[in-house]
């Protein structure tokens, strides 16, 4: 049975997660092959803006829209930082960025 380009694109498609902070539920998707990139310039040139970029990238509403956009990143920058680290660190994992999602796939 042959695989078309289609089925190809829907395989692709970023996987969704949620994740639990005080109680509340945040829904979040891991990045795509470009943000990958962006990501990892903005970690060489400004490591401090990271956390902010991965909120804004794949925090979702309950309808599975995009929360945030560029212009939030101050407001981003504002909130607590447990919360932008729990979910920093979620998306990281859930694309396959950190060394425990690294070992996962050896």
């Amino acid at each position: 049975m042959g695989f078309n380009a289609a089925q190809f694109l829907a395989l692709g498609a970023p996987r969704r997660e949620v994740v639990q902070f005080e109680g509340a539920t945040i829904h979040l998707r891991e990045l795509t092959v470009g943000e990958r990139a962006e990501v990892l310039r903005v970690s060489q040139e400004e490591p401090v803006r990271l956390p902010l970029l991965l909120v804004r990238l794949c925090a979702l509403d309950d309808a599975g829209a995009p929360m945030f956009a560029v212009e939030d990143e101050d407001k981003i920058a504002n909130l607590r930082p447990g919360l932008i680290d729990t979910v920093a660190h979620a998306v990281m994992k859930l694309s396959g960025m950190t060394a425990e999602a690294k070992e996962k796939k050896d």
